[in-house]
Parts: C-alpha cells; sequence; structure tokens
C-alpha cells in the first residue's frame, strides 16, 4: 500500500511469484515488467474518492470517479442512479467484510455502461489491489483491504488540505496567472496578425438539422416535379395546336409523348403525396 499511496510507483503484478520474503521481514519484488505510476493529483482523487465511497455520498463519488474516468459526454441522472445502487449494497456493511475485488468489478461496469475513459495506470492499479488483497487475505483471513487503505487515505487528504499546500498550489497558480498576464499580449497580437492575413479558420457544424434538410429536399425534389410537368403540359398543349408533324391519330406524336410524359409524373407526384400523409 505503501508504495501505491505514498510513492505512487508500484508494481502492477504483485501475484506471490512475485513476491519474496528475505531475513529480517524484508519484502522482495520481482519482475518489474509491469510498473504503474500515479501522481499527486490522481493520488488525491483517488483518496477523496474512497472517502465518498466510505462516507455514502452520492454527489461526491461521481464528481471523483468523473475525474478519475473523464467521459465526453455522460448521462449524469443515471450514472448518479447507477452509483446510488452500488453504495446502497454496501449500507451497514461493515468495512471488514467488503471485498475490494468485487468493488471494482461493480465500478468496471459502471464505468464500461457509461462510456467512461479508463487510464492505463488507474487499470493497473485496479488489478495490483485486487492481488494484494489476494495475498493478504490467503496469509490472514482477517486480512482487510480496506482498513489497510484508510490511514494513507487521511494522510493524503489532510496533507491537501493541509495549510502548507494551500499555501504552496495558492502560490503555483499566481505563478501561472502571472505568466497567462505576461504572454497574453504576444498571443493576442499573433492572432491578430493571422486574423488580418485571413489565415483564421472557423469550423461550423449544424447539429440536429438532419430531419430538416431531408425535409427541404423533399419538398425541393417535388417542386422541381410539378414544374416540370406543369412546362410539359404547357409546350405539348402549344405543338398539338400547332399541329407540328408527325401525326397519329390527328394528333402530333410529339405533344402526345409530353402529355403522357407529365401525366405520369404528375401521378407520380401525386402517390408520394399520398403516402407521406401530409397533403
Amino acid at each position: 500500500m505503501k508504495q501505491i499511496f505514498e510513492h505512487g510507483f508500484f508494481h502492477g503484478d504483485p501475484h506471490p511469484g512475485n513476491i519474496f520474503v528475505l531475513p529480517d521481514n524484508v519484502i522482495c519484488f520481482l519482475d518489474y515488467g509491469m510498473m504503474g505510476r500515479i501522481d499527486e493529483e490522481i493520488k488525491e482523487n483517488l483518496a477523496l474518492l474512497i472517502k465518498a465511497c466510505i462516507d455514502k455520498d452520492i454527489s461526491e463519488t461521481t464528481r471523483w470517479l468523473l475525474r478519475l474516468y473523464p467521459a465526453k459526454k455522460v448521462n449524469l441522472r443515471e450514472f448518479k442512479l447507477d452509483i446510488w445502487e452500488l453504495l446502497d449494497q454496501y449500507h451497514g456493511v461493515p468495512l471488514k467484510q467488503i471485498e475490494l475485488k468485487r468493488v471494482f468489478r461493480q465500478v468496471l461496469y459502471l464505468v464500461e455502461k457509461h462510456h467512461l475513459k479508463i487510464p492505463p495506470d488507474l487499470f493497473l492499479l485496479n488489478k495490483a489491489l485486487v492481488s494484494l488483497e489476494g495475498i493478504g487475505r490467503s496469509l490472514d483471513p482477517d486480512f482487510n483491504a480496506v482498513e489497510q487503505i484508510q490511514p494513507f487515505i487521511k494522510e493524503i487528504i489532510l496533507k491537501k488540505f493541509s495549510l502548507r499546500n494551500i499555501i504552496h498550489k495558492g502560490q503555483k497558480s499566481f505563478r501561472e496567472l502571472f505568466v497567462l498576464f505576461q504572454e497574453s499580449p504576444q498571443e493576442i497580437r499573433e492572432f491578430l496578425s493571422l486574423l488580418k492575413k485571413g489565415e483564421i479558420k472557423v469550423k461550423f457544424e449544424h447539429k440536429g438539422l438532419e430531419t430538416f434538410i431531408a425535409k427541404q429536399d423533399q419538398v425541393n425534389n417535388r417542386l422541381s416535379f410539378a414544374i416540370i410537368s406543369a412546362s410539359l403540359i404547357i409546350s405539348s398543349a402549344l405543338i398539338v395546336l400547332s399541329d407540328i408533324p408527325p401525326f397519329i391519330f390527328g394528333i402530333p406524336i410529339i405533344g402526345l409523348i409530353g402529355f403522357l410524359v407529365a401525366g405520369f409524373m404528375g401521378l407520380w407526384l401525386l402517390i408520394a403525396i399520398f403516402r407521406s400523409g401530409k397533403f
């Protein structure tokens, strides 16, 4: 636990074959091909998530879960309901009876269900904690990983909200703000220069207009058919009145063909209108 919550650099595959106990109770890890790393921010978020879960705080659990497992879009209402169902399963359950393996499996189910992103190191962390819990219980049936984690969680949270850390982060934010103000004039000049040269491109995308565009295309097509049909009728009538040969049954063939085509188009248009149910 110390390597995870203090050093942030941990063995990703701590199964029994990769752990030796040397004289004087020195633990020796083997096979460093799978190592994980978590920074201070992830450690803090993870600590706050675990605390929120222990406190059965749905809002805070949702908040820190989404910090650790980001998503482009998530239905918060459904997500919170799922978290409520998850936490409700452990209502009144003593910490020593909670298994990390089961909890992580349920969390990963929520992550997959709501299409959240799983950072590789967090996935490795879950795997490592489950393995450590299994080893601990094989050595001591009363071993409880959650109880072992709690002191580290308290220490991380106390450190996060300590006066020293707040001052340190305040100084860091002030430096970043100062750099931002310092660099802003130059960046604004560069932007205006690009704007003046016409090199600024704006991407504009319509969303939700597909149905409207499809209907508009349909209306335009019907209108075009109607205009063409009317044109054919008028031109055919002029041809018939002008007695332009050749004839069939005393009627100019070209005019007759025009009437037939116009009639077919008109009939097709009429059928399409009736089929749409909008007339």
